[in-house]
C-alpha cells in the first residue's frame, strides 16, 4: 500500500503540461502527508472535491451488556482498561474515532490493532473485542443478523439506511464528534 502511495505521489508531482489528480482517503490524507511532505510539497496539493462520505457506527459485541451509548460509557468508566475495541490500523480513521471517543468521554479503553478491518471485525464478531468503530457498509449485515450491535453513527445527522432507533453521537452533546470516512480529490 505504501508504495502504490508514493507512485501515485510521484505521478501527480511530475511537471506535466497538463493537470493532476489524486484521490485519497482519511487516513493516508491524515499520516502519510507528513511522511510524504518530506519529498513532496503539500502546497503544490489543494483540494477539489469531496467525491464520497461514509459514516463510522459504534457497534460492540452482543454479550456486551449495554444498550446505548450512555451505558458504555458507564460500563467502560466502571471497568477501566479492561474492555478492548478493534481498530483497522493505526491512524485509520476507525481508530481516530474510537480515540476521539475516549478522549471526549474520559474512558479507558484498551486498543487492539489489525493490519484491516476484516480482521477487526471478524475477531469483534467472535467475541474476542468488546466494540469497534466500523464503517456503516462492513457491519449492516452482522447488524441486521444480531451478530454485533450497532449503538450510534459518527454522523451529525441519522443515516437513511441505519435503523431511526440509533443515535447520532452529536446528539449525545458530544458536538464535535462529527467523523465520517472522506474521500477526495
Amino acid at each position: 500500500m505504501t508504495q502504490f502511495r508514493i507512485l501515485s505521489f510521484d505521478l501527480c508531482c511530475r511537471p506535466a503540461t497538463v493537470y493532476s489528480c489524486l484521490l485519497w482517503m482519511t487516513a493516508p490524507a491524515a499520516f502519510g502527508t507528513a511522511a510524504l511532505a518530506q519529498n513532496y510539497p503539500i502546497k503544490d496539493f489543494a483540494p477539489v472535491v469531496l467525491v464520497a462520505s461514509q459514516p463510522n457506527v459504534l457497534v460492540v459485541h452482543p454479550s456486551l451488556p449495554v444498550t446505548s451509548v450512555r451505558q458504555l460509557i458507564a460500563l467502560a468508566k466502571a471497568r477501566p482498561g479492561q474492555l478492548n475495541y478493534s481498530g483497522s490500523g493505526m491512524g485509520a480513521a476507525a481508530h481516530l474515532a474510537a480515540e476521539l471517543f475516549k478522549s471526549m468521554t474520559g474512558t479507558d479503553i484498551v486498543h487492539i490493532s489489525y493490519k484491516s478491518a476484516g480482521p477487526a471485525l471478524t475477531d469483534l464478531i467472535a467475541g474476542q473485542t468488546q466494540l469497534m468503530f466500523a464503517t456503516s457498509l462492513s457491519v449492516m449485515p452482522y447488524v441486521k443478523a444480531n451478530r454485533v450491535r450497532a449503538l450510534a453513527v459518527t454522523t451529525a445527522k441519522r443515516v437513511r439506511v441505519m435503523p431511526i432507533s440509533y443515535c447520532t453521537l452529536p446528539s449525545l452533546g458530544k458536538q464535535a464528534f462529527h467523523e465520517p470516512r472522506t474521500t477526495g480529490s
